[in-house]
């Protein structure tokens, strides 16, 4: 008869080195993961001191603003004239350590600096025109508005960067409802309705 062999597992006692491995290992990969959230900002760019240095970033100090406004909407404006500058960096993003970069005017412009001084009202909108539909080697669409409304219009140009094949045919499926001629025939009697409320709402700067 062949002798039993005892395949029990050896306990805990024996292996006096497990439970304290386990622990270290645990803790490596927490500081790694709290580590890779950690902000980190852009040089040059003004931002708050106080969100860089936790993994939450400005998501604490934008709710806070929106319990007390009812919207966040204004927040990223307050930013541009905390820091009095055109360009700001915010952190709204807890799992990436990256910034969202804000550019704009509110009216206010720093003094020295050139950027600021070229955004004068009489440019301001041949600026913002380049920007969007000249130079799209230097901005495009963000990549978060495409994780965003991707899976839900996937081939639709609103999620589609410029350099993308898909970009111009989904263009030329809509470019006929942007003449003027069917802006103005059609399309007006419907946007100004609904555009006017939502312009007056847009002018309630809590902050001005």
């Amino acid at each position: 008869m062949a002798q039993k062999t005892d395949t029990a597992l050896p306990p805990l006692a024996a292996l006096p080195l497990t439970l304290p491995l386990v622990l270290v290992v645990v803790a490596a990969a927490l500081f790694a993961f709290v580590r890779s959230l950690q902000k980190r900002p852009l040089p040059g760019i003004p931002y708050n001191k106080e969100a860089a240095g936790t993994i939450f970033g400005d998501i604490t100090a934008l709710l806070a603003y929106k319990k007390k406004y009812g919207s966040g909407r204004y927040w990223m404006l307050e930013q541009l004239r905390k820091h009095n500058s055109v360009l700001v960096q915010i952190f709204i993003d807890a799992f990436s350590s990256r910034p969202a970069v804000i550019l704009g005017d509110v009216g206010g412009r720093p003094q020295g600096s050139s950027m600021a001084t070229s955004l004068t009202p009489s440019n301001q909108y041949r600026e913002y025109y380049d920007i969007c539909l000249r130079r799209t080697k230097e901005f495009d669409r963000a990549q978060a508005v495409t994780n965003d409304f991707g899976p839900a219009v996937p081939d639709f140009q609103f999620v589609l960067k410029s350099h993308d094949h898909k970009f111009k045919a989904s263009k030329e499926l809509v470019k006929d409802l942007m003449t003027p001629a069917f802006l103005n025939g059609v399309r007006r009697f419907h946007c100004h309705p609904v555009g006017m409320p939502l312009r007056a709402e847009l002018t309630l700067d809590p902050l001005a």
